[in-house]
């Protein structure tokens, strides 16, 4: 078990920082952050989703499958949404702010440029008034270029047209981008998921033949959404809203503390910490991992995410680092303890087999799911930078 679970352990870590490499460089190219790494969100997601309907089934509880994972992919997809509407916007104002540019440099430019004559047979300028035939060529060549420049236009009025209708088109884009532009993260994956659960209720109320298990079917669907949606959607906020970084450091020190209760309980443990969830869980390996996870969170804000950024290490001590490691190493722990109560009640020891040596998805994103609110609170407060 364990060199199963060193080995795709190392594997796992090697692909996602590949991933993140990824990241940075389609960020750099296009300017919308987490192209590489919301692919793989979503992913987990479903693959989530569906060890939560297994669980689901063994207790004989049966939510329907299609409500269940279009719910909480419609929940997923709600937080990264709200940046590809900023993004729309922010080059519908680069776009606007360009043709403004030109339009004050067409003004600045002068326009009372002295007027002459060209002949036609020569490359001569003649001044105006020289003789009376020649100012009746120019006459005549003045309205034989009015007469092409009527047809010219006559012939460009459907390309015009277009133009004309194209614009109307951008405009009305920018209009739609412009009243989306107060939507928050927040607020779309609040409206999102109320949108969700009008489906679930939409699909009860079609599928009701009689009586028996609809309210236990449609909460534990909404759980599910909840669950394995709603929390995983901080997870992508920390990306989007804060870096690449912050999201690292979130996941190493949740991490962490599942290294030092694993290495710490093997090696000190006595003391059951809550038999009937976990038996091998004890007090000594959670002090472990809130030492582990509060020891990381210093490494990384004081030295390493500094040296990553460029800045002169090591940064001046802030004791809020020691409070958002334990926080998170604790809350990992508890997001730990949680999915073992829905395992010990499905009668399972793994939420499935799909990671061997590490069992499910759900047992590798357990710890992440309860501690990436408190993490998403820490950040938008910018207790870590005081």
């Amino acid at each position: 078990m364990l060199r199963w679970r060193l080995l795709f352990g190392f594997s796992i870590s090697i692909g996602v920082v590949g991933l993140c490499l990824l990241d940075v460089f389609l960020e750099n190219r296009t300017g919308i952050p987490g192209i590489a790494l919301f692919p793989l969100m979503l992913l987990l997601l479903v693959l989530a989703c569906h060890e939560m309907l297994l669980l689901a089934n063994r207790n004989r509880v049966y939510p329907v499958p299609y409500i269940t994972y279009l719910g909480c992919i419609i929940v997923g997809l709600s937080g990264w949404g709200t940046f590809a509407i900023q993004h729309s916007i922010n080059q519908q104002e680069d776009s606007r702010a360009v043709n403004q540019d030109v339009l004050e440099l067409d003004e600045v430019l002068p326009s009372d440029a002295p007027s002459v004559s060209i002949s036609e047979n020569s490359n001569e300028v003649i001044p105006e008034g020289s003789s009376e035939a020649s100012t009746e060529d120019a006459s005549e060549a003045a309205i034989a270029s009015d007469q092409s420049a009527d047809d010219a236009s006559q012939e460009s009025a459907p390309d015009s047209t277009g133009s004309r209708a194209s614009k109307r088109d951008s405009k009305a884009v920018a209009a739609l981008l412009k009243q989306l532009e107060h939507l928050t993260p927040g607020n779309w994956i609040l409206s999102a998921f109320a949108f969700t659960l009008i489906l679930v209720f939409l699909q009860e109320m079609y599928s009701f033949v009689r009586p028996g298990a609809v309210n236990v079917r449609m909460a534990y669907t909404i759980f599910t959404i909840v669950y394995a949606g709603v929390l995983m959607t901080f997870l992508a906020l920390i990306r989007l809203c804060f870096g690449l970084v912050d999201l690292i450091a979130f996941i190493a020190i949740v991490k962490m503390g599942d290294v030092g209760a694993y290495t710490i309980g093997r090696l000190f443990g006595r003391n059951k910490m809550a038999p009937g969830l976990s038996p091998g869980k004890t007090i000594e390996g959670a002090v472990g991992a809130i030492l582990f996870a509060g020891f990381t969170a210093w490494l990384c804000y004081a030295l390493i995410l500094p040296w990553v950024e460029g800045k002169p290490v090591p940064v001046p001590f802030n004791p809020l680092w020691l409070v958002y490691g334990t926080m998170l190493g604790f809350l990992g722990m508890l997001g730990d303890l949680a999915e073992s109560l829905m395992k010990r009640d499905a009668e399972v020891k793994d939420a499935s087999d799909m990671v061997p040596g590490f069992g499910g998805v759900l047992d590798l994103l357990d710890s992440l799911l309860l501690s990436a609110p408190v993490a998403y609170a820490f950040l938008t407060l910018g207790l870590l930078n005081l």
